[in-house]
């Protein structure tokens, strides 16, 4: 277990729980990370669970539609299929 006030920044495997206040870095991952930035090189398995977590080699998608109340939409997704941020870009109508 690795517990942090600020940052946490681990250059091998880990193999547990990883939480602080504001930035989680691990090479491998076996377990959980939470924090508000997560990083992730080689997830083994668990979860990344933050407001913005990179999981290099996890789940993305991009996405461009429209509909009735926006011009266009972007959308970015990021982190792993079980769990994974979404952030948005709208223009919108006014």
């Amino acid at each position: 277990m690795q517990l942090a006030g600020f940052a946490n920044v681990n250059t091998g495997r880990l193999e547990g729980f990883q939480a602080s206040v504001f930035l989680n870095v691990t090479n491998k991952l076996k377990g959980v990370q939470l924090g508000v930035f997560n990083y992730v090189d080689s997830l083994e398995s668990g979860l990344a669970i933050g407001f913005l977590s990179v999981v290099r080699n996890g789940y993305r998608a991009v996405e461009v539609s429209t509909n009735e109340s926006f011009y266009a939409n972007a959308t970015f997704k990021t982190g792993t299929r079980q769990f994974y941020n979404i952030i948005v870009g709208r223009i919108g109508k006014r």
